[in-house]
């Protein structure tokens, strides 16, 4: 089944439904995820189509803060998440990073 028309007309409502439904109850899946899914039952939409009707999941970024936080939390509170010192670079008015030693 080929979901959508060339010219940029819309697609089904039950399709958009299902978008949002798969990533309301998947929040960590992206968009190739969900696109792949798709397929599966044979729904052709092209994998921009599903990033344009993917809800705004607020879920994921506080759960992606809070094991970023769980994981990070003894050097933040040491102040050693970024310390390092920089490598060497070239010379003259545009200098260049080359290195970064962490």
């Amino acid at each position: 089944m080929v979901v959508g028309k060339a010219g940029g007309h819309g697609i089904a409502a039950e399709t958009r439904q299902l978008i949002h439904e798969m990533a309301r109850a998947n929040f960590l899946w992206g968009t190739p995820c969900i696109h792949g899914e798709l397929l599966k039952p044979g729904i052709i939409i092209s994998r921009t189509i599903v990033s344009r009707y993917m809800p705004v999941c607020t879920e994921a970024s506080e759960a992606e803060m809070r094991t970023f936080l769980r994981n990070h939390a003894a050097a933040i509170v040491r102040g050693q998440t970024l310390k390092g010192t920089i490598g060497p670079t070239t010379s003259g008015p545009g200098r260049k990073l080359s290195s970064i030693v962490v």
